[in-house]
């Protein structure tokens, strides 16, 4: 039986009522509009989205369920708070990238397009991947920010590793490290004891940030270096660093920076400013 119309009732309901089905799917709701011309083009959307597998059953998954579930399976709840007001119990299977698009303009249409790629594709992205709804997002032109990139000569680094020894010893061995191991900062301090065996000129990286593991070839530069950590390297699960991305380290580091002769340390960079400055 095909889709078809039913007035609305007096005293029971203004709207027109839509009953039948449509490639086996039935329909029974509402079309929440008192003109036969735009409940009739309310069913046609509908059987598009039937066509489409895009009709959302009374039983189907949102995204305000989808998200409670995401949330207790422990992902980040913060941004959800905004995205939840905006989308409420949208099904999951009539988000597309037009939805994400027409949210993130919304919702911070002024916002840089990194800001945006954080606070809303981000998280839409992996609450519909916890739910088993996953597809390629385009993230908006711009959202991996400004990359700047610079290097160090060698006398350069030879200057920073010396200036990190002067403040601290394993800041020392961990420049050695970054500067040679070509790992990212965050998966260098991860790093376990146990990760490293000097022996055979190894380390591994569990989880890198592409989340593959990752081996790390010792070259004779990095190891000597590690023969001389001043805590030892026989902590079994501990961390082979004691810093924190963020913390003190960083600090040090810049400290370091400006203690090698040559080599110009960057100023803090207050919030709201668009480009680094640099020490005159």
């Amino acid at each position: 039986m095909p889709i078809r119309l039913i007035s609305p009732r007096l005293g029971k309901t203004p709207f027109y009522t839509a009953r039948g089905k449509h490639l086996g799917v039935f329909v029974d709701r509402s079309t929440k509009a008192g003109r036969r011309d735009l409940a009739l083009k309310i069913v046609r959307k509908w059987e598009r989205e039937i066509e489409a597998g895009e009709f959302a059953l009374p039983s189907d998954p949102t995204f305000a369920s989808a998200a409670v579930h995401y949330m207790n399976a422990g992902g980040e709840r913060r941004p959800l708070t905004l995205l939840l007001k905006y989308f409420k119990a949208k099904p999951l299977k009539q988000f597309d990238q037009a939805a994400i698009d027409a949210a993130s303009a919304a919702l911070m249409p002024k916002a840089a397009a990194a800001t945006r790629n954080r606070e809303i594709y981000t998280p839409v992205s992996a609450v519909l991947k916890h739910a088993g709804f996953d597809f390629k997002i385009r993230r908006p032109k711009g959202w991996r920010g400004r990359i700047v990139r610079r290097w160090l000569w060698p006398e350069q680094a030879w200057r920073v590793i010396a200036g990190s020894y002067e403040i601290d010893p394993e800041l020392g061995v961990l420049c050695v490290m970054l500067l040679f191991g070509g790992l990212r900062i965050s998966e260098q301090l991860a790093m376990k004891c146990d990760d490293v065996r000097i022996s055979e000129a190894f380390a591994f990286v569990p989880d890198s940030k592409n989340g593959e593991p990752q081996p790390v070839h010792l070259t004779p530069t990095m190891i000597e270096p590690l023969k001389t950590h001043p805590r030892g390297i026989d902590r079994m699960r501990e961390r082979f660093f004691q810093f924190h991305k963020g913390g003190g380290s960083d600090f040090k580091l810049i400290q370091a920076t400006a203690i090698a002769s040559g080599i110009e340390a960057p100023k803090r960079v207050k919030r709201g400013s668009k480009w680094p400055v640099l020490a005159p």
